[in-house]
């Protein structure tokens, strides 16, 4: 990188990845990759969650990769208290503890619980997906990836999902339990809706 860089460089406040005066940069992508560290050193401070979730969705946009809020071997920024459903997930905040209580079955809720802690909520996936974004871009995990570009694309119907599924190599009773694992998940996470006129899971219309 030249040591010749704007004074704006990495800066929280100033980089935008939707901003025409940023994308044409020729420091756009460090500036972007310094401004997510930055991000998350004053997060070690104070809760700016919300910020590094807006960040992430230029981010994506730009086609690298989000930051990652890990909690592992950290005390999170005090948030609104909630009634902590298991010792792991104490440190995540009400709008992620409402997402696990909707989500009753052990396995999707043990999936989701990893999801909240990388930093993924409902409302980031809504916003990056009206947009036609892929949360999961990065395909991890892959069935999540599948199922959020069958919303993209207008939903699906859950046998059509589990197809995918097996186009990837899973077996049939596999695809149909992952099925309903993503399903839970996105409905959980008020992403998605299932139909009861027809039972197909479609983007949620909830309000980012």
């Amino acid at each position: 990188m030249s040591e010749f860089v704007p004074g704006c460089f990495g800066s929280a406040v100033s980089f935008d990845a939707d901003d025409d005066i940023c994308k044409e940069c020729a420091m756009f992508r460090p500036c972007m990759d310094k401004a997510g560290e930055t991000l998350m050193e004053i997060r070690k401070h104070i809760n700016i969650d919300k910020a590094i979730e807006q960040h992430n969705m230029g981010v994506i946009k730009a086609g690298a990769k989000p930051v990652a809020i890990s909690y592992k071997g950290e005390t999170r920024p005090a948030t609104t208290k909630a009634r902590p459903l298991s010792r792991r997930v104490e440190e995540l905040d009400e709008e992620a503890l409402k997402v696990l209580e909707r989500i009753t079955s052990k396995k999707p809720r043990e999936q989701a619980e990893r999801l909240l802690k990388r930093g993924l909520s409902g409302r980031y996936m809504r916003k990056v997906m009206r947009e036609g974004f892929n949360p999961f871009y990065d395909g991890k995990p892959r069935f999540m990836q599948i199922a959020c570009d069958f919303l993209i694309k207008g939903g699906y119907a859950k046998s059509e999902l589990a197809g995918a599924f097996q186009e990837v190599g899973m077996s049939k009773t596999t695809a149909y339990s992952h099925v309903a694992i993503a399903t839970a998940i996105l409905i959980g996470m008020e992403a998605a809706i299932e139909s009861r006129r027809n039972g197909r899971v479609v983007m949620s219309s909830k309000e980012v």
